[in-house]
């Protein structure tokens, strides 16, 4: 679930959209997801059914524990903020953002070979999830996949080794803020309209025709 999201927001202040619910939408993707591209990849590769353990925790966090193995596999998602692109103005006055998404898998093998696989594989079946479900369930416009790295240096002190690895991405939202809207002036809020879309509404007009020769 998309947390705060309203599709059908009218009011006068439209959307006010972030980058959590932008990490939001990726996770529960994923999660969703998540076993039927891990299966896909199973039989590609010819590996036993069930071979690749599922994540043990969707996370839209900054860091994981490196030192609790009980986390892994782990998948974590984490948005900065928009790309770098300028955000597009609408013809509808709203704006359309590029945002900027680190997908994060972290791994724990028996050693450092199948460390290095199992991180490499995570990290191939979240970007097969992410470019073919691209909306994010209906959240975004399009994902376009930026760049990928890997990291396997952690070490554990009973030899078990921690991988790590990243896929990043663009994820196009569309009516991210409305531009010029919101109240005429400060008003208390209220529990049901807040001032909503009946704020400022003309009942009547008047109006006096002159005709100019």
């Amino acid at each position: 679930m998309i947390l705060g999201d309203r599709a059908d927001v009218t009011d006068i202040f439209g959307n006010i959209k972030s980058s959590d619910q932008v990490e939001q939408a990726a996770l529960d993707t994923l999660k969703l997801w998540w076993k039927t591209y891990s299966r896909e990849f199973e039989l590609q590769r010819n590996l036993p059914q069930d071979s690749l353990p599922l994540p043990k925790s969707y996370l839209t966090a900054a860091r994981v524990d490196h030192e609790n193995a009980d986390q892994l596999p782990a998948v974590v998602v984490v948005s900065p903020g928009l790309s770098g692109k300028k955000p597009h103005l609408e013809g509808d006055g709203t704006y359309r953002a590029d945002f900027a998404i680190g997908i994060g898998v972290f791994v724990a093998g028996r050693d450092r070979n199948s460390t290095k696989s199992l991180c490499r594989w995570y990290v191939s079946i979240a970007r097969a999830i992410m470019l073919h479900r691209q909306t994010l369930g209906g959240f975004a416009d399009g994902t376009t996949w930026v760049d990928e790295s890997y990291d396997d240096r952690f070490t554990f002190e009973d030899n078990q080794t921690v991988g790590a690895g990243q896929c990043i991405f663009e994820i196009t939202v569309h009516d991210v803020v409305q531009r010029w809207g919101g109240p005429p002036v400060p008003v208390g809020p209220d529990p049901d309209t807040q001032p909503g879309s009946d704020y400022g509404v003309v009942e009547t007009v008047s109006a006096v025709v002159e005709i100019e020769e």
